[in-house]
């Protein structure tokens, strides 16, 4: 039985994600091939005509073929169109075949009627009643004005016969469209209030998550005010030692508050994918190293271990932006939360065509209480470390949201005083590296090829800002320019029609980003402009794409997400 509802799900598409009148279409073209073709049987059964029988089995043959192109093919709109006429046609085709005003073709016609008043979209559905009310006139006219081509019955005992059989199995089918209406509409209600009641779920956690966000951002501030304040009345009567230690109380607090914040904002824009995702074959055991190199200097504060173990050399099919921003956040975690003397140790081990990527410590381990409370939005669940380290507590369910990008789901592991084990994983890739790059079109292009080949104009009136931005490119190219508005950034690329990618401050004096863009494309189609927003909105990315900007990157600006976005556009 589960087997022959399986079946008839596939059948009736209804685990596709189609528009619901898409699957009613394709239910309507099952209904329609059934009805023609045990029209047909009967026929033969009860002596009809053979022209009869030859049009039913023709019309059911052709709506099996609709079907197919719809529900296989996913060939929609031409073949919804020919299955409107199949509807029509059949009206007038059963009229003059099944003796027209003595037979049983109004049902039919009713049946039909039916059909498309269900498929077709609201909009249309006047324009089918006057189409059978036109259809209504021409057959009685024929009927009227030119009886001799309706077929009649040869008998009455066949009238009796056929008019029995259609009204059984049009009752039959009547009844079961109703059903079938009445379920879907059930369905569909109740997947609404699902989806009303998630959504309201949804903003009750922002909300609690802007709210908490907003405590945690104003204690920082709060002591940046105050400490400037302090310094400010007292700088004369303070001597350097005093200085200094202000200074770096200052410099501690802000660097928190920043790190909250370019959290927050990679958070944000992985909420609304709007981080690109590259997919590339990546040495697993390459990018650990790597992060073990990242981290070693703060682990050394703590004399802490890093190990990097992996099961022979694998490759992996992901982000490696995205992945290195997951394993920095769990290895900086695992760090935060182990002794001094401790261990960390970054695993993979293949299982089952994946890569299972892990992250454990011998640290002080996680109350089972308060596991499910690392992924959850509704609040920013954080402790201090062993020493007590600060952090966001966005790191995981940045991690969380990566993961679930590359189809995977992370998972933890902990006993209280014994440590932790984050894992997830990712496809593994079987083959020989120079096939892999051959069929994905990898470029092997080096770093050096590739700065000769890319100029960069940088329009920004933030001075800080644009030496950030030239001393994060260098490592890309050495082809660099910069300006502070939006005139001077058009008369360079004039200028310098050879420059290929612009980084576009908005909000500038004189000439704004998108007046600067407005008459760069008005000679320069090509170049690719990167603008820089100040927002990380959904709004606000449709805003600058609909303006004519290549893409957008949100302040204060996170070098891999340049770099991952530069890479889109200049991948060799």
């Amino acid at each position: 039985l589960k087997r022959i509802k399986e079946i008839l799900k596939y059948i009736l598409a209804e685990e596709e994600n189609l528009l619901l009148q898409d699957r009613l279409l394709v239910s309507s073209v099952i209904a329609g091939t059934l009805i023609t073709f045990i029209g047909s049987i009967i026929c033969i059964v009860i002596g009809l005509p053979f022209i009869m029988i030859f049009t039913g089995f023709l019309l059911s043959f052709l709506s099996l073929a609709v079907y197919y192109f719809i529900r296989v093919k996913k060939i929609v709109t031409p073949f919804k169109i020919l299955f409107y006429l199949l509807c029509v046609s059949s009206v007038v085709a059963m009229w003059i075949l099944d003796g027209g005003i003595n037979g049983q073709s109004s049902d039919t016609m009713l049946v039909a009627f039916i059909l498309l008043l269900i498929i077709v979209p609201n909009k249309n559905r006047i324009h089918v009643l006057f189409i059978f009310l036109a259809i209504t006139l021409l057959i009685y006219l024929i009927q009227y004005y030119k009886p001799d081509i309706i077929i009649k019955f040869s008998s009455d005992s066949a009238r009796w016969l056929d008019g029995l059989t259609t009204t059984i199995y049009t009752t039959v089918f009547v009844f079961f469209i109703i059903q079938f209406l009445l379920n879907h509409y059930n369905t569909e209600k109740t997947k609404a209030l699902e989806g009303e009641k998630r959504q309201i779920e949804i903003n009750a956690d922002k909300d609690r998550f802007i709210s908490v966000l907003a405590h945690d951002l104003r204690s920082p501030f709060s002591g940046l005010l105050s400490l400037t304040e302090s310094l400010k009345e007292n700088l004369r009567s303070y001597d350097i030692d005093e200085i200094e230690e202000q200074v770096k109380v200052i410099s501690q607090s802000a660097e928190k508050t920043y790190n909250l914040l370019e959290d927050l904002l990679i958070w944000a824009l992985a909420q609304n994918d709007k981080i690109p995702f590259n997919l590339q074959r990546i040495n697993l055991l390459n990018v650990s190293s790597s992060i073990r190199e990242l981290l070693l200097p703060t682990a050394n504060l703590k004399n802490i271990r890093i190990n990097c173990r992996e099961e022979g050399k694998l490759y992996i099919n992901a982000d490696p932006e995205m992945l290195k921003t997951v394993l920095r956040n769990l290895v900086s975690n695992a760090i935060k939360f182990t002794p001094h003397g401790g261990t960390v140790t970054i695993g993979s081990q293949y299982i089952d065509s994946k890569i299972r990527i892990s992250v454990s410590d011998n640290g002080v381990g996680i109350d089972p209480r308060n596991i499910k409370r690392l992924f959850d939005i509704s609040q920013i669940f954080t402790t201090k470390g062993t020493e007590d380290e600060e952090g966001t507590g966005l790191g995981l369910l940045i991690c969380k949201k990566f993961a679930e990008k590359h189809g995977g789901e992370i998972q933890v592991n902990s006993h209280l005083g014994k440590g932790s084990t984050f894992h997830f994983t990712i496809p593994y890739i079987d083959e020989p590296e120079e096939t892999y790059k051959v069929k994905n079109g990898v470029q092997t292009n080096s770093k050096e090829e590739r700065g000769k080949k890319m100029k960069v104009l940088i329009v920004e009136d933030d001075e800080i800002s644009r030496m950030l931005l030239e001393k994060g490119l260098e490592t890309l190219t050495r082809d660099i320019q910069s300006v502070d508005s939006g005139n001077k950034a058009v008369r360079v690329i004039r200028e310098n029609p050879d420059i290929n990618l612009i980084l576009m401050d908005i909000s500038m004096p004189i000439m704004d980003g998108y007046e600067a863009l407005k008459q760069i494309r008005e000679f320069n189609k090509d170049v690719i402009i990167i603008a820089q927003t100040a927002f990380g909105s959904s709004s606000e990315y449709d805003k600058v794409i609909s303006a004519g900007f290549s893409e957008t990157i949100s302040k204060p600006i996170n070098k891999d997400l340049l770099f991952s976005l530069i890479k889109r556009f200049f991948p060799e």
